[in-house]
């Protein structure tokens, strides 16, 4: 599985659409996913003290849209990008990714509670 961080509110837009893009889609031309061991290094990079958090989970077994690539900035390791406009029934689940009260994340038992929003 991998792991993509988004508004909650992109997601439920991206529910009224049919598919999700984000914002930077255009300019990277791919979707930023996490490994699971990935998401809270992420998050706290690049999402920290902001609210209303979701992981959209998604299946990379055998999806040509997935590469895994090894990013300028961060040399030695591969983060899943996903080629494509996200259709919404790719999502298996959708998280709730709250923050700590320091404005981190971590990640409790969701991801493998089965617990998580309805799409």
């Amino acid at each position: 599985m991998i792991y993509h961080i988004c508004n909650k509110n992109d997601w439920e837009n991206a529910l009224q659409k049919g598919f999700y893009k984000p914002e930077n889609y255009e300019k990277d031309g791919f979707i930023h996913f996490s490994k699971p061991e990935q998401v809270c290094d992420t998050a706290n990079r690049f999402y920290k003290n902001n609210k209303d958090l979701v992981l959209l989970e998604v299946e990379d077994q055998e999806d040509p849209l997935v590469r895994f690539e090894n990013p300028p900035e961060n040399p030695g390791d591969l983060f899943p990008h996903y080629y494509g406009i996200l259709r919404i029934e790719k999502v298996l689940r959708v998280l709730p990714f709250p923050q700590q009260e320091d404005g981190t994340f971590t990640l409790n038992s969701n991801i493998n509670s089965g617990k998580s929003y309805s799409k």
